[in-house]
């Protein structure tokens, strides 16, 4: 196998782990930080009682599309439609937009919670962190991608191969 396969499927795993700590992050991680001491089936029973629900629908959907884009992206690096930089660069800039992905998934829950116990609608779990974390370093090795890239193409070859 080559090099650039190996790469797709370390991406792979990489993004559907992103994709399962967003969905568990907001549908269960970040109700049950907030509702210390009840269960997940108590926090939906608070919240209906108070006119406010944990809709999954748009967590869902993004942790579906995060997994269908991480897997999709692995068929093409094995297929050959895309290879070398352009598998590190396109697993990347999946992980980089997971985070508006996680925020706008989020949002709703976030406010059911924050107005059904009366807080921030913010994160209270650690895993919203480690998303922000991860999506930090896929930029930052991005940046550091093209910055090398940039370099190797704009330095002069050398004639005699000295």
């Amino acid at each position: 196998m080559s090099g650039s396969i190996w790469i797709a499927i370390v991406g792979a795993v990489l993004g559907c782990a992103y994709a399962v700590v967003l969905g568990l992050q907001i549908l269960v991680w970040n109700p049950m930080a907030v509702a210390q001491g009840q269960s997940l089936a108590g926090v939906h029973a608070h919240l209906a009682s108070a006119g406010e629900e944990l809709n999954p629908t748009f967590p869902l959907v993004a942790a579906g599309i995060g997994i269908a884009l991480s897997i999709l992206l692995l068929v093409f690096a094995i297929t050959g439609a895309i290879s070398g930089a352009g598998v590190v660069i396109a697993y990347f800039g999946l992980l980089i937009m997971g985070l508006p992905a996680y925020w706008v998934s989020s949002f709703g829950i976030g406010m059911s919670l924050a107005d059904g116990y009366n807080v921030s609608g913010g994160d209270r779990a650690p895993g919203g962190l480690v998303l922000a974390l991860v999506s930090a370093a896929a930029l930052l090795g991005l940046v550091v991608l093209a910055g090398t890239r940039s370099v190797r193409r704009t330095l002069p070859r050398s004639a005699g191969g000295a």
